[in-house]
């Protein structure tokens, strides 16, 4: 058995190595608190980071339509420019005024001008091969200035 001085120094020993162990479990208790408070404060950084991110790619991609859409209406108001032009070429070639005696330029009935319903558009009347009157608007570049048939 042990005595009771045998008993004490077990008791002591033991005090000081709880002691010891309670030292050890604090300064790891605060090594480890003190990482994951980096960690937290690295990842909150990492987060806006990438958000500030997004936000410069969005802004950037938001210019970059911005550019494509106006030079897509920028040329969109050319070939539209270019073809009103055309189109004001053709008008005035054709110089067609109410009354006049038209055909298709694919060939047809002679017809008459009734109208302008638009710059470009002829409204036109005529009889069928039956007699019937009949009444369109063609785009007036299909028409042409009726010419007669020589007569021989």
């Amino acid at each position: 058995m042990f005595g009771i001085d045998h008993l004490k120094i077990i008791y002591t020993a033991l005090e000081e190595a709880a002691q010891k162990d309670a030292r050890w479990l604090e300064q790891h208790y605060h090594e480890a608190k003190d990482y994951v408070k980096e960690a937290i404060a690295s990842m909150e950084q990492d987060a806006k980071d990438v958000e500030a991110k997004a936000k410069a790619d969005a802004e950037a991609l938001a210019q970059k339509v911005k550019e494509e859409a106006a030079a897509a209406e920028a040329k969109a108001k050319a070939v539209a420019s270019e073809e009103a032009a055309k189109l004001s070429a053709v008008v005035a070639e054709k110089a067609f005024n109410i009354g006049d005696a038209v055909e298709l330029n694919s060939g047809g009935p002679a017809m008459t001008v009734m109208s302008f319903p638009t710059a470009f558009t002829v409204e036109c009347n005529w009889l069928d091969s039956q007699g019937t009157p009949q009444s369109h608007v063609f785009d007036i570049r299909t028409l042409k200035k009726y010419v007669a048939p020589a007569v021989v």
